[in-house]
């Protein structure tokens, strides 16, 4: 039987990259996402959904327990919310919870008895660096952060049921959407450039690598850990400009 990966907002940037690799990998990917994906992959079935609506997702998610034994998930999907203290919105607030936080517990609560049947199982969320702190985004890097803290508790939980629960920390990777706001050649670009001790801004292939490891096999003794892939930009540094 071939196994499944589910990823949610698997159509563009990091997220595709990592269904690009999941599918070369011999992997079925279930790809929830509002959008469709940019590419055609062999082995993904896409499925519309608005991972903001709880009612509709666990509707959606209970369709799909009973067609796939999911072994993989990866928490992909978010929201921006660049806001100062003195103007968040709270309707940001709540959908940056509801997709964060909320949406993994959910689906982790749909896999897990076959993840537990089969005493295996792979769980991977991509945060942000932004859990650091960074100025004008406290509600992203607060939702972000508590990726981590699911990550450390779900592995405590979970390991002596062979799941392993990982959190990757991407620093600026250029995707469609960062460099909307970042384009090449603009200060902003150059600044976020200039703090890499590598000299150079991730791509999301870079972010898509150490899932691969993540979701394999052989990682089964990395649990609980929060990876940071940033170029050395966490390191000793100021936070970064919201973007």
């Amino acid at each position: 039987m071939q196994e499944v990966t589910l990823i949610t907002g698997g159509s563009n940037g990091i997220g595709a990259a990592i269904a690009a690799s999941e599918t070369a990998s011999g992997r079925h990917v279930l790809n929830l996402d509002l959008a469709a994906p940019q590419a055609e992959l062999s082995s993904q079935t896409y499925i519309k959904a608005d991972l903001a609506n709880r009612v509709s997702t666990q509707a959606l998610l209970n369709e799909i327990a009973g067609k796939y034994a999911v072994s993989r998930i990866v928490n992909n999907v978010g929201a921006t919310g660049g806001f100062g203290i003195d103007k968040i919105p709270l309707d940001r607030l709540d959908l940056l919870n509801e997709l964060h936080i909320v949406l993994p517990i959910m689906i982790m609560q749909m896999a897990l008895p076959s993840m537990r049947e089969r005493r295996f199982g792979r769980v991977v969320f991509i945060s942000s660096g932004a859990a650091k702190g960074r100025p004008n985004a406290s509600i992203y890097g607060a939702t972000k952060a508590a990726m981590m803290s699911l990550t450390a508790s779900w592995a405590l939980e979970l390991g002596r049921d062979g799941i392993t629960v990982n959190a990757i920390a991407p620093g600026p990777v250029q995707t469609d959407l960062f460099l909307r706001g970042a384009p090449v050649g603009s200060a902003n670009y150059e600044h976020q450039k200039s703090r890499t001790a590598i000299g150079r801004l991730g791509v999301p292939k870079d972010v898509a690598v150490l899932a691969a490891f993540l979701l394999g096999a052989d990682s089964e003794n990395v649990t609980g850990q929060t990876i940071f892939t940033c170029g050395g930009a966490s390191i000793g540094q100021s936070p970064l400009p919201p973007y």
